[in-house]
């Protein structure tokens, strides 16, 4: 499809307000639009605007109240982005529109990303280069901890247009931009610096989804950890269509940056540069990079979008250096952790006022409080956030950090408020919604969980990642269908990506509790011939618990412990492996090694009703009765709709020998949603499963009924 001239309004050749308005029609009467009403207003609206008020601003408030149909009183751009989310839908219908059944049509109607004017052109001529009005969007950075340059990019952006059109004569790129960021190699270069650069690069780019309409990049994460290292392979585990490339060479003071722009459908360089520096000059190298990265992309770089490149950043020497160096140890995982600290301590001593290396440092010590569930670390994180924020109020990233840090001391409502302080700042901010849904679901408030978790997919809508934990959120809830399609959604998104065993592991997990033990079972297996991961051992352990294959289970868990990150129901799952093994010795050891841990975390957060509820359920197994008792009454307080805790109270009940508290558990299960697979299989409730008043509760129901709570 070839474009023509753009015009805001009617007066160009050919195009009369009546034939926009005839075009109109003929593209709301098409299919494509047929099952769209919200669409098809939002389309009339906006054109029809156009024409009978020329040049006059079209405003995101104003679309929302008027075609989203929000509250005036209370709708709110900032926080609420239906709007946004629906001109991206309204983009790409257009699209699909005039590639099917409007390919012959007199007249093209679209409307450019940044703003909510359409433009009408006549096919077969050449597109205007005219760059729409941005869109009122906050232009605050986030995820600072990894991505702040240097403070020398405003002089670096004055130069865009330039680079536009520098890269614009060498390639020509696709309306949709998805994009990886593969690691910079290093050649006699640090590894960590490159490591940091890739990091800091798809940072920066990441950080302009909110500016640029079908565009799209993968996590740096995903790529790290995926190991993904070639164009290829980005198209392969991705699904991307644009890759970078660059390397690094330091030679005595010198370092020289090499960066290419590649077509993975084509397997082709589209564009590259060097970039040279030396001395001081390195603390403007990082900016360079992103700058001539941005014009090889084509990047229309509005006012608030160059706010936010220009966010940021150290003068002073050796800072951003360091700064970079601990994001590269950040993300090699938990061996690294302390190299990490060191690194942004380094940075943070050379500027002190530096936002992202506090920022970098709460982060490093959050995840060695994860790690290791020492208090020091906690309160370690907890001011160096502290730092940042008291440098710049505005760290959206900083906001999450907070959050995560709240609901680790059981602060769920502090964790609330610090989640909505940085959808404030950023409302596009997919970590924070994850990070407000998984609160939500602590205090019980599974409808606004809910809600949350769809606006992270409409976010990210190509991600598996927001498939995945609504699917964990639906599994939670007992909605074992609903976790089965998002979970086989995410699955489609990323068949080759580095979570993909995981995803299987959840797969596992729905198909034991619908019963399908046998293929819950070959899905273990193939999850753990992917990638061997604790939680798949430790459901494989569960089928063959469920199917009284002792030593069996027992090996599974001895490989779940070695993964790594023991936690409490682990632990307690091999003591319990081992006693019905007739180990009773490493029975008693590992049921004492699970108890002190659970204590130990529950002095950090006593409101963890799950972790009361292993701990009960410890004490219940290891002779404790009297405490046990008491432990679920207390999760069972904190948290009385929560499945996880329910089943252990069950089980707590059966074994201190209450039958009629275990049943009632039963019946509020019962009440919520399915009879959960743990209590048609697990030996230690054969007794219960005998029980006339047990059938009386359960008779009539299906094996695998799923209905929702």
């Amino acid at each position: 499809m070839s474009a023509g001239p753009l015009a805001e309004a009617s007066g160009e050749p050919g195009i009369t307000d009546g034939a926009v308005r005839e075009q109109l029609a003929r593209t709301l009467a098409g299919k494509t639009f047929g099952n769209a009403p919200r669409a098809s207003r939002f389309l009339q609206y906006i054109v029809e605007k156009s024409l009978s008020e020329p040049g006059v601003h079209i405003s995101e408030y104003e679309l929302g109240t008027e075609v989203f149909e929000k509250d005036p009183k209370t709708f709110d751009p900032r926080i609420d982005n239906d709007v946004r989310v629906g001109a991206t839908r309204l983009r790409e219908r257009l699209r699909r529109y005039y590639e099917s059944e409007g390919a012959g049509d007199p007249i093209r109607i679209e409307l450019p990303t940044g703003g909510f004017r359409p433009v009408f052109h006549l096919p077969g001529a050449p597109q205007s280069e005219q760059p729409p009005a941005p869109a009122a969007t906050p232009s605050h950075p986030r995820r600072w901890w990894i991505w702040a340059l240097a403070g020398g990019l405003a002089a670096a952006l004055a130069a865009a247009p330039f680079l536009v059109r520098w890269a614009q004569s060498r390639h020509r790129l696709p309306p949709r931009k998805h994009i990886a960021v593969l690691l910079f190699t290093p050649v006699n270069a640090d590894p960590e610096f490159c490591r940091g650069l890739t990091i800091t690069l798809t940072g920066k780019l990441t950080e302009l989804e909110r500016f640029q309409r079908l565009y799209w990049v993968v996590p740096a994460t995903e790529v790290l950890t995926g190991g993904v290292d070639t164009v290829k392979e980005a198209k392969r585990r991705f699904g991307v269509n644009l890759a970078i490339t660059g390397s690094v060479l330091r030679d005595g003071g010198q370092m020289r940056v090499m960066v290419s722009l590649n077509d993975t459908e084509e397997l082709r360089q589209l564009s590259s540069k060097t970039l040279m520096a030396s001395g001081e000059r390195h603390l403007d190298l990082q900016d360079d990079v992103v700058r001539a990265v941005a014009g090889m992309l084509d990047l229309e770089l509005s006012a608030q979008a160059d706010s936010v490149l220009k966010a940021g950043g150290s003068r002073a020497p050796g800072a951003e250096h360091y700064y970079l160096l601990g994001c590269g140890h950040l993300e090699r995982g938990p061996d690294n952790l302390d190299e990490a600290v060191r690194m942004f301590n380094d940075a943070a001593g050379r500027d002190p006022g530096y936002a992202p290396a506090h920022a970098g440092l709460g982060e490093a010590y959050l995840r060695k409080y994860d790690l290791e569930k020492q208090a020091r670390w906690i309160d370690a994180a907890q001011e160096s956030c502290g730092r940042a924020l008291r440098i710049n109020s505005q760290l959206a990233p900083v906001r999450v950090t907070l959050g995560r840090i709240a609901g680790a001391r059981g602060r769920d409502q502090d964790a609330v408020a610090e989640y909505q302080r940085a959808l404030a700042i950023d409302p596009s901010y997919f970590d924070a919604y994850q990070g407000l849904a998984k609160t939500l679901v602590r205090l019980e408030k599974s409808q606004e969980a809910e809600k949350a978790y769809r606006k992270a997919i409409d976010l990210r809508q190509g991600y598996w990642r927001g498939h995945k934990e609504l699917g964990v959120f639906y599994y939670m809830q007992g909605r074992y269908a609903e976790a089965e399609a998002c979970f086989l959604k995410a699955k489609d998104l990323a068949p080759e990506n580095f979570q993909i065993a995981n995803i299987y592991s959840n797969l596992g997990g729905v198909y034991i509790q619908t019963g399908r033990l046998a293929e819950a079972e070959r899905m273990l297996l193939d999850s753990l011939d992917r990638k061997p991961l604790a939680e798949a051992y430790n459901n494989l352990a569960a089928v063959y618990y469920y199917q009284n294959r002792y030593d069996e289970a027992a090996v599974a868990m001895e490989e779940a412990v070695k993964l790594g990150r023991a936690n409490p129901s682990i632990l307690g799952s091999l003591a319990r492996t081992y006693a019905l093994t007739n180990r009773r010795r490493e029975a008693r050891e590992y049921y004492e090694k699970a108890i002190a841990m659970a204590e130990g975390q529950l002095g950090i957060n006593r409101a963890d009703a799950e972790l009361l509820a292993d701990l009960a359920l410890l004490r219940a197994e290891s002779g404790a009765g009297k405490r046990a008792l008491e432990q679920i009454e207390e999760a069972r307080n904190l948290a009385p709709e929560n499945n996880y805790v329910l089943f252990r109270a069950v089980l707590v009940h059966e074994k201190t020998g209450d039958r009629g508290r275990a049943l009632a558990a039963v019946r509020e299960i019962l009440r919520r949603g399915p009879l959960m697979q743990e209590i048609r299989f697990d030996p230690d409730l054969a007794g219960l499963r005998q029980d006339p008043n047990y059938h009386a509760l359960v008779s009539g129901l299906p094996r695998q009924a799923n209905p929702k709570p």
